[in-house]
């Protein structure tokens, strides 16, 4: 068991449910989406973030978006910011 990824999981877990929602699903291994309401949010941690999901998110505006920062080119985050605004948030 791999105790530095046991911790990263748990500690996003708790991120997920007492700051975004209560009710989250683990889509895949670094995918998570926390609804709250009607309010989904989707949590990405892929190390790169493919043309694809850039251009999903950008003619699908009504769901939040945080990624990782170094996933991202200057482009792709250009692009999703100015598409997203407050809905999308890179660190």
């Amino acid at each position: 068991m791999n105790l530095q990824k046991l911790d990263g999981e748990i500690i996003l877990r708790v991120i997920v449910i007492f700051i975004i929602g209560v009710v989250y699903g683990i889509l895949d291994r670094r995918k998570f989406k926390a609804t709250y309401g009607d309010k989904e949010t989707l949590i990405c941690l892929d190390v790169i973030i493919i043309d694809e999901t850039v251009e999903y998110f950008k003619e699908n505006i009504d769901q939040k978006l945080i990624v990782l920062e170094r996933a991202l080119d200057t482009t792709k985050k250009w692009n999703l910011k100015h598409a997203m605004g407050d809905k999308f948030n890179a660190f």
